[in-house]
């Protein structure tokens, strides 16, 4: 689905504009056009980058996934790539990547599903078509500035989930908490190395040194990149916790099988001595040393509880059990 949104010159503005209108339309000065393309077919990609005169390999990008963030720069417009995550109903992170080409006066994005950034944007527009006179540079600043703030609930989820594995791992390691530790460090691991690129990108959007974004513009690009650069230190952060979480969960299941491993040999030498009286008084010899004794069953047994229990509180006394 194709929609395109527009702010003339004079405080006019349109949200219904038609493609083959654009063009024309930017010829005059003060002119600023959204075009966003929302789960666009294959066809509609190359039919606004072919309108637009966009480069086969920068068309080919938005049609495809592109697996890491990038920038760049063309002669007559600048294409990034960037990238939205959130939690999927499964709880697998997903990644939504934009596509966004910024030329003089006009914006496309394109975007294989629905992005809750450019989603509030859209909405944005719609109340006040006004903000799009601000320029093509400062829509795509308050998309990616909404991009990295929608980052702000996966690291919520990343906390809560470190907080119940910490609280597990000392009370009950159970086997499926491994599990759920490896599957939050492959989500922590996975959004880091796209937050990376994605930082290098907005680096170089506030560097003022890219045709179309203009200077005021790149000053907030700059506030962008600082929040996305805590967000890459956290994840840092997320990073070696979550190998710390790891190395508790083995040395806490190591701890627990000495102590299984201590418990069943304190079990066997208990019964190790009772099984040498049973198998004494077994041999079948004639004639035996008590073999007639009247009490030679109650002796015997009476030795061996007198041996077990005598092993057990040497056990517990020395806190082997």
């Amino acid at each position: 689905m194709i929609h395109i949104y527009g702010a003339f010159a004079g405080g006019r503005s349109d949200l219904q504009i038609q493609l083959d209108l654009v063009k024309p339309l930017l010829e005059v000065e003060g002119t600023t056009i959204w075009v966003d393309l929302e789960e666009p077919t294959d066809e509609e990609i190359e039919r606004v980058g072919n309108y637009f005169g966009f480069h086969p390999l920068s068309i080919e990008d938005a049609i495809h996934y592109v697996e890491l963030p990038k920038i760049d720069e063309f002669e007559d417009y600048v294409f990034i790539i960037s990238h939205g995550m959130r939690f999927d109903e499964g709880g697998s992170l997903e990644k939504i990547e934009l596509d966004s080409f910024i030329g003089r006066g006009y914006l496309v994005t394109s975007h294989q599903r629905p992005s809750r950034s450019v989603a509030a944007v859209r909405e944005h527009v719609r109340r006040d078509p006004q903000i799009l006179a601000r320029g093509a540079d400062f829509l795509l600043h308050e998309i990616l500035d909404r991009q990295v703030d929608n980052l702000l609930p996966v690291l919520d989820g990343f906390d809560e989930e470190i907080d119940r594995i910490e609280e597990l791992v000392f009370e009950r390691p159970r086997p499926a908490l491994l599990e759920d530790i490896l599957a939050l460090r492959r989500h922590v691991i996975a959004l880091r190395r796209s937050i990376g690129p994605q930082r290098d990108v907005l680096g170089r959007l506030a560097r003022r040194d890219l045709p179309f974004i203009s200077v005021r513009a790149s000053i907030y690009f700059r506030d962008v990149y600082d929040h996305v650069a805590r967000v890459h230190q956290m994840l840092e952060e997320y990073r070696d916790i979550t190998l710390g979480l790891l190395e508790s969960y083995r040395s806490m299941g190591a701890q627990r099988l000495g102590e299984i491993m201590q418990r069943l040999t304190a079990i066997s030498t208990v019964f190790l001595p009772i099984t040498f009286i049973a198998s004494i008084f077994g041999m079948n010899f004639d004639p035996f040393p008590g073999l007639k004794w009247a009490f030679g069953y109650l002796a015997a047994f009476a030795l061996m509880a007198v041996t077990a229990v005598g092993f057990y509180a040497y056990f517990k006394w020395r806190q082997w059990i």
